[in-house]
């Protein structure tokens, strides 16, 4: 027997309202920026950590720099705290001296810029690429003085920069290569893992990073001698001493702790490498080293705390086991927005290239502002009313004002410029569903439909 008219309808008017609660809950819920994508494998390995009693640089954190250095693909790296710290020990690593240029993007974090001025160096800005906002291979060349010891790649957004023409300049002119790969993991370029292309590399973890680690770095390098002097820079003085109170010796007579394998010697500096033996961080010694070693390196270095704990490597080690599942759902996210953001004339979706993986750690939508009556800052202002969680970049650094007294305007990086202007980054991780997905989409499509330049333009 069908159902009455009068009761079909009824059934109909009681779906209708719960869709419209249903749509009307998920537009009040705020979908932020982005959230770490943690499960049970986190906290397996910090309950771990925590049964062990071991929580600052340890067993844990070698661990993490192992599994690292194979993901990424090159024979070193080394756990610091966060990356800022990398930035610091990379530039350390390279002995800059005051009066040297580095040559950078002014996308380039500005941690990295300030640490190169903390050196007494000089941060020269070069315009970037107007598809994927890279250090231009263009005006590299032109950039080059004598003054110029190296030159700071950043691969923006996940996008690889061109990094055979910008190698090829380089080591035509005898230039370090820095690489600041924080928005990177795992990118490709020529099926090469970014990590270990040029001398050092650089990532930075924390809550909003491909790696949730709240804070923490990695310095990476092929290079045994930038490697050595990294290393010896993260050690605190307290590694040449044994890893267990029972290994420590009677001071009252005698000051030599006895270690059962090998040290190498670095800038003057004796410190434990790997064997059999394990110190506080898991190094080793076959010289005998003395409480007088251990305070002669602190005095030597720059008294910086710089190691990662093992807190943080463990929750490191299960995020990098889901890096690439992580990945993959970033990736279609992207593949999502593009096919939908692609039909407006007034969006341009981001670069990507055939020859390279995009690590999707950020999602740049572009503005065709010609074609709309708003501004780039009223745009995001909208998204964010309408509950997405959606951001700019930081001003491109020849825009900061720190930089004004190094003679830096506007026009000085036009591209940069152009670009910043009409840049919105989205919502891209890998917890988001695919409502959340959609919402951004319908959001997005909303506000160009009410801020179409010429309302009636053929799609």
């Amino acid at each position: 027997m069908l159902p009455s008219p009068s009761l079909t309808g009824s059934l109909e008017r009681v779906a209708l309202r719960e869709s419209r609660s249903r749509a009307a809950s998920r537009a009040n819920h705020f979908l932020p920026f982005s959230t770490p994508d943690l499960d049970e494998s986190e906290l397996a390995e910090l309950t771990e950590t925590l049964r062990a009693g071991w929580l600052s640089a340890g067993p844990k954190t070698r661990q993490f720099e192992q599994e690292f250095a194979k993901f990424v693909g090159v024979k070193h790296a080394i756990a610091v705290n966060n990356g800022t710290t990398a930035f610091r020990l990379a530039l350390q690593a390279l002995d800059l001296r005051p009066g040297d240029e580095v040559i950078m993007s002014p996308f380039a974090p500005v941690a990295a810029s300030e640490l190169v001025r903390a050196l007494g160096a000089i941060p020269i800005f070069v315009d970037v690429t107007e598809r994927g906002l890279h250090l231009s291979p263009e005006l590299l060349p032109h950039a080059i003085t004598e003054q110029t010891r190296a030159v700071m790649i950043s691969h923006v957004a996940g996008l690889p920069a061109e990094m055979d023409e910008l190698l090829m300049i380089a080591r035509r002119h005898g230039l370090l290569v820095i690489e600041d790969a924080g928005q990177a993991l795992p990118a490709t370029y020529r099926h090469h893992q970014v990590g270990g292309l040029g001398d050092v590399t650089c990532f930075t973890f924390f809550a909003q990073k491909a790696l949730s680690l709240g804070e923490g770095g990695f310095i990476c390098t092929n290079s045994a001698s930038i490697a050595d002097r990294c290393r010896v820079l993260v050690m605190s003085p307290w590694d040449l001493l044994p890893p267990t109170l029972e290994d420590e010796p009677d001071i009252s007579t005698s000051d030599t702790v006895s270690f059962t394998s090998s040290t190498k010697t670095t800038n003057g500096l004796t410190s434990p490498i790997s064997a059999n033996g394990r110190t506080r961080r898991g190094r080793n010694s076959s010289k005998s080293a003395t409480y007088d070693d251990a305070q002669m390196l602190a005095l030597s270095s720059d008294g910086y705390q710089a190691s990662m704990c093992d807190l943080s490597a463990a929750v490191g080690i299960a995020q990098l086991r889901k890096a690439t599942v992580m990945w993959q759902r970033r990736r279609e996210i992207a593949v999502t927005y593009n096919v939908s953001f692609s039909r407006m004339v007034e969006l341009q979706c981001p670069a990507d290239r055939a020859d390279s993986q995009h690590a999707w750690h950020l999602y740049l939508l572009s503005l065709n502002l010609q074609r709309l009556r708003c501004s780039r800052n009223q745009f995001l202002a909208e998204l964010r009313a309408r509950g997405i969680g959606a951001t700019i970049m930081p001003p491109p650094l020849h825009l900061q004002p720190a930089y004004a007294s190094l003679g830096y305007q506007p026009e000085s990086c036009p591209i940069a410029t152009q670009e910043y202007a009409r840049e919105i980054s989205l919502p891209i991780y890998s917890r988001m569903n695919d409502d959340d997905t959609q919402r951004v989409i319908d959001a997005v499509e909303s506000i160009v439909k009410r801020f179409r330049a010429i309302p009636n333009l053929p799609r």
